[in-house]
């Protein structure tokens, strides 16, 4: 099912990346079995909480208690607007596909990433200010560290190059953090820039740190956040308590890395963009320009109010009592939509299935020793689907599935058919599907 003609080449072209790593509180990878990955972390570089209390965010769970996180704008396809509250601070993250006679297949995209205080936030930055001033002390000012991380997933033989123009401790105007070749979308490099709202001041201050990997097996990426969390303390502990906790990676490598980590640690409010270009041998000095900054914004707010225009034809919100506030309906049902374009994953891997009692293994040499007899595994395939809940049920579901897809083939025909079409290509030989 996946096979058929109306998934040519360009759709999937234009459907290679996406926000399908639905288990996260933000991250990327392509529609394929060996991905190129991108994923997010952040967490306060001076708090003890960080690793006392495990305060780095990167998967979506409950535990982490987070005021609010949820898309407030997504199309499926090629834009989406997130908001997340966590406590003292606020992070939104747009994300723009977007494509070009001089990109390859899968075409480039830009990440917007802007961290600020929220209103709590604030108002403890503001009681620490008037306490510091009566005490004759300088205030400190609240910094947030992000960590943005890149994979090649095809672990044996894919390759990272860090730095490619040469390793930076501050940001200043930008940085050329990765390139690489995939077998899918060819040559690519990633960059960094300091956002439009940042000053040249202040992007000079950005301090830049790196950890290079070479991971053996997608396992180790799982257990990415623990890593992560016991190299930034080896590095304070190296470093001694004088001045100050310092929580920053360790800017090493090993050799020939298939996973690089940058941690990018600011003062807030910060503002960056970050843009993976195919094809970075083609005009990228005229390209690049075109994917961050001013131009960015520029096509952020055309696809979104792409989406409003869209959303108010497809959705239209009527006869809303007087006492009802109708533009708090309208916000709320296109986050809901969002929401659940949002949080469409890709998979790849096999089904774990449990054959009724009394079957008899087919294959009795090839049963693992101790393992369950009745439990199979089935053939490796890929699932493309919306997900239940992203902190609590990040994966597909073939009961919700159904319920999924009369909102979703409604806003998009073709995207609902391309994910029953994935889960029809499931289904046994005798018609049956497993539910997850």
């Amino acid at each position: 099912m996946k096979e058929l003609a109306e998934y040519d080449q360009q759709y999937k072209s234009n459907m290679l990346w996406g926000s399908y790593r639905s288990g996260l509180y933000f991250g990327m990878r392509t529609r394929t079995s060996r991905p190129l990955l991108l994923g997010t972390m952040w967490f306060d570089p001076e708090d003890p909480a960080t690793i006392t209390q495990q305060r780095i965010r990167h998967e979506a769970q409950q535990e982490d208690k987070l005021d609010s996180y949820g898309w407030v704008r997504h199309d499926g396809r090629s834009y989406g607007r997130q908001q997340m509250l966590d406590g003292d601070y606020q992070l939104t993250i747009q994300m723009v596909k977007s494509s070009s006679s001089d990109s390859s297949y899968g075409g480039d995209w830009s990440v917007r990433i802007k961290t600020d205080l929220s209103e709590a936030g604030r108002a403890r930055q503001q009681a620490a200010k008037e306490a510091a001033g009566a005490a004759g002390h300088k205030p400190r000012r609240r910094k947030v560290s992000l960590l943005l991380y890149f994979a090649d997933a095809h672990w044996r033989t894919g390759q990272v190059e860090m730095w490619p123009q040469g390793t930076q401790a501050k940001l200043e105007q930008g940085a050329e953090l990765l390139s690489g070749k995939n077998a899918g979308v060819g040559p690519w490099s990633l960059h960094l820039l300091p956002g439009p709202s940042v000053s040249a001041k202040s992007s000079a201050a950005v301090k830049l740190h790196y950890l290079g990997m070479r991971l053996q097996d997608g396992q180790q990426l799982v257990q990415l956040k623990q890593l992560m969390a016991q190299a930034l303390l080896e590095t304070a502990r190296r470093h001694g308590s004088e001045g100050g906790l310092k929580l920053w990676l360790p800017d090493i490598s090993q050799p020939r890395p298939n996973l690089a980590v940058f941690q990018v640690t600011s003062t807030v409010p910060a503002e960056f963009d970050l843009v993976f270009m195919t094809r970075p041998d083609r005009n990228s000095q005229q390209r690049l320009p075109a994917l961050t900054g001013a131009s960015l914004t520029k096509l952020a707010a055309e696809r979104e109010s792409q989406f409003d225009e869209r959303f108010s034809l497809m959705f239209p919100v009527n006869n809303v009592p007087a006492r009802v506030d109708e533009a708090a309906v309208v916000e709320t049902s296109k986050a809901a939509l969002s929401n659940l374009l949002g949080s469409m994953g890709y998979f790849v891997g096999s089904s774990k299935v449990k054959l009724p009692a009394g079957t008899r293994y087919r294959d009795p040499q090839a049963q693992p020793a101790g393992s369950d007899p009745l439990v199979v595994h089935y053939w490796r395939d890929a699932l493309f689907t919306a997900t239940p809940s992203r902190s609590f049920f990040p994966r597909g579901f073939l009961w919700d599935e159904g319920f999924h897809q009369l909102l979703v083939q409604k806003w998009d025909p073709q995207l609902s058919r391309d994910i029953i079409s994935h889960w029809l290509d499931l289904m046994n030989k005798k018609g049956w599907i497993p539910r997850e």
